[in-house]
């Protein structure tokens, strides 16, 4: 797991230097369970280096509550429906996507950088976030 986790971890610092809005389906209530201390520091180090996050998320209790700690300057969040949690956190940014999926104490992450598919992900981000429900920041 130490190895997955090392992967993941540099997916995230990827991120950290992305020129682009990152756009992110995430289940923030999973990561500040099993992550808070890390999330928390990539929180604080994306808000450094101003890097603007529209967040998709599962409706629930914790994010509307969780939402109100957000920085409306740098991270705007909308929720969906859905039947379960994701299991999965996605980041669509500089031409790339970045996949970390956490599900049954397994930790795996990816890279896919190429222009047709980092544009196929940000449209239907773009088309879920217009029919997603605002969260108030």
């Amino acid at each position: 797991m130490k190895v997955s986790l090392f992967k993941a971890l540099e997916t995230v610092k990827d991120s950290l230097t992305s020129s682009t809005e990152i756009l992110s389906y995430i289940d923030s209530e999973a990561v500040n369970k099993n992550f808070p201390d890390l999330n928390k520091q990539f929180i604080s180090q994306r808000r450094q280096k101003a890097i603007k996050k529209r967040i998709i998320a599962p409706d629930s209790a914790f994010i509307r509550q969780h939402a109100k700690s957000f920085d409306a300057k740098t991270t705007s969040i909308r929720t969906v429906t859905a039947s379960q949690p994701f299991s999965t956190i996605m980041y669509i940014y500089d031409n790339k996507v970045a996949y970390i999926s956490m599900r049954q104490n397994q930790i795996v992450s990816m890279i896919i950088e190429h222009p047709a598919i980092y544009q196929m992900h940000k449209t239907l981000f773009e088309q879920t976030w217009l029919n997603a429900k605002a969260v108030p920041v």
